[in-house]
């Protein structure tokens, strides 16, 4: 929890001490374990900026032993500019930051074998949490959204 007091003289000289505080959610382990898929707006702009073709089963799955596994990522994400192939791979995952909302990826890629480190954002969305990566330029504004599903649906994503 994150405030700000507010000291207030009232009638007859009497102080008041108040804490107005605004709830600060910082990220846990348990809010990462399971699978995150990228959302759908991130494929549309997967297709139509990046020029890929549809990607089913883009998906990170973090377990509670703070192993990952990344199955068809836009290589857009590793390179920070469109390549319009699909990276796959596993690693590893921790929590940084003071609020613990940096989600810190460390992964080996099948293909190429290349080892990445990157950053995502584990954010509270309107419709919940979601991990956001941002690709490329700053100034373009261009990001993964990735958000999280059920064990069920990650199964069907695989497929």
């Amino acid at each position: 929890v994150a405030g700000v007091f507010v000291l207030s003289v009232g009638r007859a000289g009497a102080l008041s001490l108040a804490m107005l505080s605004a709830c600060v959610r910082c990220g846990s382990d348990v809010d990462m374990v399971g699978a995150w898929r990228l959302s759908d707006d991130s494929q549309m702009l997967a297709h139509n900026v990046g020029r890929y073709a549809p990607i089913p089963g883009t998906t990170l799955t973090f377990r509670a032993d703070h192993t990952v596994t990344v199955e068809n990522m836009p290589d857009w994400y590793w390179l920070g500019r469109p390549g319009g192939r699909k990276e796959s791979g596993s690693g590893e995952w921790s929590l940084g930051g003071r609020d613990r909302t940096v989600v810190v990826l460390r992964i080996r890629l099948r293909r190429t074998g290349a080892l990445w480190q990157s950053e995502l954002r584990l954010q509270d969305g309107a419709d919940g949490r979601r991990l956001v990566a941002r690709l490329g330029d700053p100034d373009q504004r261009e990001n993964f959204v990735f958000e999280q599903i059920s064990e069920q649906e990650a199964h069907s994503e695989t497929r």
